[in-house]
């Protein structure tokens, strides 16, 4: 399978459209045991419609994508499934940036390190929380350009403030920096500032994303007042401190979430979105922001996966799925509306609407392999409806007494409206692909809290 990542400079516009023919386009061919490509489709990173392709050529995306995938979900497919839903190259690039969570330790870092902090507030760390749709131009691909990104990863100490309102009322050193620093003051719900700021609070100036290539020029501006500042205000005296950083219960798994809404080519294999696959309710700028997966955390707590791991497993062994877990992953995580609007989207589901099985695999003395299946008919009245298969490949290493995988993929048709001002409607039965993945080497966003745990049944669903 070959991605093609071609990029030009910055200054090249960064959308343009290019008519091509039946002849250079990509298609998946799965009669045989192996699968190969012929070209007789081309599957774009962003495409108007069958025969034009929206090819990106700046350096924020992936230029011509020519992934595509196959119709549906199984066991044959389950891998190829699982990396098409992730990011790809060029895209989400604002996790390539070593993201502080504790405002006490960024600052001591930045300090010592002589750097400026990059504060990203607002409400759960926008745009690094769950809704992104009101803050889509904080996420915006056209923004986080290959030289933007750059700039903070090598030249900033970065750090998110999940609910900054709530952050600058507190009466430790933080609270105070961020009124010092007047960071915060406008993040509330949805909103979100990002500021580039000193150690000791001077503020060089704030980010604005309303324009292509303004975001560049504030932050260029920005770094340029920190390099004329005096060693001594550059460093600054900031005390070696840290905060408590909100996390799940001790023994719990984390999984990292993507969520990535697909389009089907004539053929029926999957592609991904293209421009006029949605209505005028969608601006064409956040049609990119529609095309790259959102993300999303989900809590397994220690109760849960040693309920998984059977005293004496053997091959073809049936293992009970504890509700709980059944419960949250319906409620929370199969939720088509994440990226485009908070809290749980299905939340009164039940186990009539949707369940999951799992058996023993394979077992060594090494390890413990497990396998899930299941489905769901998940409906929020008449106004949304999605219909998932669901499969899942679970390793658990028995001398370590840890899981060394936990992935799932859920893959089926959306129905309806996924975000109240219609931002993201597609018409018609239209495919949603979900990935989970486990989190063994943590970073501090890791432990943001995922899109439910604001609702009191979220670890304890009934």
């Amino acid at each position: 399978m070959k991605l093609v990542n071609r990029q030009s400079p910055d200054n090249v516009p960064s959308r343009l459209y290019h008519q091509a023919s039946a002849a250079r386009l990509l298609h998946l061919k799965t009669g045989q045991a192996g699968r190969s490509f012929t070209t007789t489709r081309l599957i774009p990173a962003l495409a108007l419609c069958t025969l034009t392709v929206w090819v990106i050529t700046g350096t924020h995306g992936i230029c011509e994508d020519k992934r595509v995938s196959p119709a549906e979900l199984s066991w044959q497919t389950f891998d190829q499934l699982h990396r098409f839903i992730k990011p790809q190259p060029g895209e989400c690039r604002f996790w390539e940036v070593e993201w502080e969570l504790d405002v006490a330790a960024a600052r001591a870092r930045a300090a010592k390190e002589a750097k400026p902090l990059l504060v990203l507030s607002g409400h759960r760390g926008s745009p690094l929380g769950n809704c992104r749709w009101s803050v889509a131009a904080a996420r915006d691909p056209e923004v986080w350009n290959e030289t933007f990104t750059r700039l903070i990863r090598e030249r900033c100490v970065a750090v998110t403030i999940p609910d900054a309102g709530t952050a600058r009322k507190r009466t430790d050193s933080t609270g105070a920096f961020l009124i010092k620093a007047n960071v915060g003051q406008t993040a509330l719900t949805s909103n979100f500032c990002m500021d580039v700021v000193t150690a000791t609070g001077e503020h060089l100036g704030r980010i604005p994303f309303n324009t292509p290539g303004v975001a560049l020029k504030s932050l260029q501006n920005a770094l340029d007042k920190f390099a004329a500042l005096p060693e001594d205000r550059r460093r600054g005296n900031v005390p070696e401190e840290q905060s408590a950083i909100p996390g799940p219960p001790p023994g719990t798994l984390i999984l990292r979430i993507y969520l990535r809404q697909l389009g089907r080519n004539p053929d029926g294999t999957l592609r991904y979105t293209e421009p006029g696959d949605y209505t005028d309710k969608t601006p064409m700028r956040n049609r990119a922001l529609c095309r790259q997966p959102f993300d999303d955390y989900m809590w397994v707590t220690e109760k849960e996966w040693k309920a998984l791991i059977p005293a004496e497993p053997a091959p073809g062994m049936k293992v009970v799925i504890p509700e709980s877990l059944q419960l949250r992953l319906l409620r929370y995580h199969l939720n088509p509306r994440v990226g485009f609007t908070e809290g749980p989207c299905f939340a009164r589901a039940t186990l009539k609407d949707g369940s999951l099985h799992a058996k023993v695999e394979q077992v060594t003395n090494e390890e413990l392999h497990l396998r899930i299946e299941g489905s769901a008919k998940l409906h929020l009245g008449d106004d949304l409806s999605f219909t998932p298969t669901i499969l899942g490949k679970l390793v658990f290493d028995r001398a370590r007494k840890q899981f060394r995988q936990f992935d799932l993929v859920a893959l089926g048709d959306v129905t309806g409206h996924i975000q109240h001002g219609g931002g993201g409607f597609r018409p018609g039965a239209q495919p949603l692909g979900i990935a989970f993945e486990l989190i063994t080497k943590p970073r501090p966003t890791d432990f943001l809290p995922p899109g439910g745990p604001g609702d009191p049944g979220y670890l304890d669903p009934k």
